[in-house]
């Protein structure tokens, strides 16, 4: 197992969603390859996200340019095995199969098989059904979504400058800079994702993945501002039905448990309608 220099990271046990970024660089002299930089990463119920670099990883300077990164994805192998869904923005595109790529090279095998739910793919399917430029739809890169939804946090970005320096390894507070700039994607994304969610071509069920942690949610946005609003009865069984009271949301869903057998204090699991 790595040995991790800085203040041992809390990872508390149950986390079942994570939005994460990660920042990487690939090597002119092997394409298709590279190496992972660091990683940030939040989950919806962190007030903050927390980021791990290559370097914070004692003996990484005694691996090759190429494997430096292998405690990193070590230790991610490690932690994200057990997480359900991730989050991330055009996380399809890149992040999972640089990833998957970089795990593989390492003899870790693949990346975590999990439900993703990716804010470009959530922002192209409602936004844009067009394929090119503002004529047919909205640009969907994270800092345009930023600025079209006016959330509070901002994407941001490393300087060319910044970029080389990285490659050098000669400037350990530029490696900081990067953690910082992941961990703004990361509160930029979830921002984004928290709107977005509403919309239709989201996955995971949350109250399925909240259950039993703030009570009824709705399976749609996961706000636990829900009403329940009589039955919905099937040929062979009855289910409470609920109401989300988000403005933004909206959605009807109705319970799991027939209510011929639950008990009025358990807590039910809701799905869409």
């Amino acid at each position: 197992m790595s040995s991790h220099k800085l203040r041992p990271i809390n990872w508390p046990s149950g986390i079942k969603a994570l939005v994460f970024d990660i920042e990487a660089m690939s090597f002119k002299f092997n394409p298709g390859m590279g190496e992972i930089l660091c990683v940030a990463f939040q989950s919806p119920k962190w007030k903050e996200p927390r980021a791990v670099s290559y370097d914070d990883f004692e003996g990484y300077r005694d691996y090759h340019i190429q494997d430096r990164d292998f405690l990193l994805c070590q230790w991610m192998a490690e932690h994200f095995q057990d997480v359900e869904t991730f989050i991330a923005h055009y996380g399809h595109g890149f992040d999972r199969p640089f990833i998957t790529a970089r795990m593989m090279y390492h003899g870790l095998g693949p990346f975590v098989q999990s439900i993703d739910e990716d804010t470009h793919r959530l922002a192209k399917r409602n936004f844009n059904p067009g394929k090119r430029g503002w004529g047919e739809g909205l640009p969907c890169s994270l800092r345009n979504l930023c600025e079209f939804l006016g959330v509070e946090h901002q994407k941001t970005g490393m300087s060319k400058l910044e970029w080389r320096q990285l490659m050098t390894n000669d400037y350990p507070d530029v490696m900081r800079d990067c953690a910082e700039y992941c961990k703004q994607d990361v509160r930029a994304t979830l921002d984004v994702f928290n709107i977005l969610k509403t919309l239709p071509g989201t996955r995971i069920n949350w109250s399925l993945a909240e259950s039993g942690k703030i009570g009824i949610v709705c399976p749609n946005c996961g706000s636990d501002n829900v009403q329940r609003r009589g039955t919905r009865t099937t040929t062979v069984s009855e289910y409470r039905r609920y109401k989300c009271m988000q403005p933004k949301c909206g959605k009807w869903s109705r319970g799991t448990k027939n209510v011929w057998a639950i008990n009025p204090k358990d807590d039910d699991i809701l799905v869409g309608v």
